[in-house]
């Protein structure tokens, strides 16, 4: 499994631009999710954290992502 931060950080601006540098500012090894509510909101999060943690559960716990296919492809379908 990735090596997560133990804390979340919520950064939010009008501007991409503006989030993005905050976001270099704290420096590498963060996962960065966008739950922008004009996208799909809490689904684009969830499809980004899905994203960043399946392929490094599926390599160690292929039981697991088998067990709960149905859960991952609706939120994450690619």
């Amino acid at each position: 499994m990735p090596n997560l931060p133990d804390e979340h950080v919520w950064i939010s601006g009008p501007r991409r631009a503006g989030r993005s540098a905050a976001l270099a500012a704290l420096g590498a090894g963060r996962l960065a999710v966008d739950a922008d509510r004009r996208r799909r909101g809490p689904y684009s999060g969830v499809g980004s954290v899905l994203r960043a943690l399946v392929p490094a559960v599926l390599a160690t716990n292929p039981d697991l992502i088998a067990r709960h296919r149905i859960e991952l492809l609706c939120a994450a379908p690619e």
